[in-house]
């Protein structure tokens, strides 16, 4: 079960009915559900583990200071697996956590820095903002992510607009460059790229429905879905689902943030529901 005091969600809503839920491990969202809607917006797996060490599969998992494995460091950082400070409440609409640099950040990155999540609720959006601060004497450089599970009705039947043109780096094939032609892509299988320098806001579009997905700050998209092969090897996913999820994850990867002792960088990501 999990443990109360980390994992037990903080509950944001608005007049119309929209809701949103945070837990302080990870600062991570677990359910976004805007007003109107029947069902949670967020992928979250049903058999995700709710244990110190390990990360929750599903929501928006707060990736820093590496993402994946584009460095030394273990697999996506540690800030998805450190417990964050729940910051003065702002508004019933409105939270913000604080992460800073400890003993467990430091035996694998000695930096000194304070990162803030920030979750605000809309009607019919949310947006996560991540901040970084150096609070160390010497440069730093990182990547970061915001590793967001988007819960699809049936992968088959959307698409994502807006990423035509764009070059990508392939991870189901060790990195390779390629360039984006087809618009809108259709996900029929595995996929793992990031797309770099993604300005322009994307559109999960099925049938009637439309979700976009916008980012500022942040310099890359990544599109991952496991795949039904992958997805079997998941521990903490049923093998179906992956045709209920698609990760569309505001990223800086290719390029690391460098930050001079003092400086300040922050990156968002805003989901909207589209009439």
């Amino acid at each position: 079960m999990p443990e109360p005091t980390i994992f037990a969600p903080l509950t944001l809503h608005t007049p119309d009915g929209a809701e949103a839920q945070v837990c302080a491990y990870g600062a991570q969202v677990l359910r976004w559900q805007p007003a109107g809607a029947r069902r949670n917006g967020l992928y979250l797996s049903p058999q995700a583990v709710f244990r110190p060490g390990v990360g929750i599969r599903g929501g928006i998992p707060v990736i820093f200071p590496q993402f994946g494995l584009f460095g030394d460091l273990p697999k996506h950082g540690f800030a998805r697996l450190q417990t964050w400070t729940l910051s003065p409440r702002e508004g019933a609409h409105e939270l913000r956590f604080e992460l800073l640099a400890n003993a467990a950040t430091r035996a694998v990155w000695p930096h000194e820095f304070q990162a803030t999540l920030g979750v605000c609720l809309h009607s019919q959006a949310l947006t996560v903002t991540l901040t970084v601060t150096n609070r160390g004497p010497s440069e730093c450089r990182y990547t970061a992510g915001l590793h967001t599970y988007l819960a699809i009705e049936n992968l088959a039947e959307g698409a994502l607009e807006g990423l035509a043109g764009l070059e990508y780096l392939d991870n189901t094939a060790g990195l390779a460059r390629a360039r984006q032609t087809a618009d809108p892509l259709c996900v029929n299988a595995e996929i793992d790229r990031v797309y770099l320098n993604a300005s322009q806001p994307v559109i999960w579009r099925a049938g009637a429905g439309a979700l976009e997905i916008a980012q500022h700050g942040f310099r890359d998209v990544v599109v991952w879905n496991p795949g039904p092969n992958t997805a079997g090897r998941l521990p903490d996913m049923a093998p179906a689902d992956y045709a209920q999820m698609l990760c569309v994850e505001a990223a800086t990867i290719a390029e690391p943030v460098v930050l001079a002792p003092g400086a300040s960088w922050w990156g968002s990501q805003t989901l909207r529901v589209l009439s």
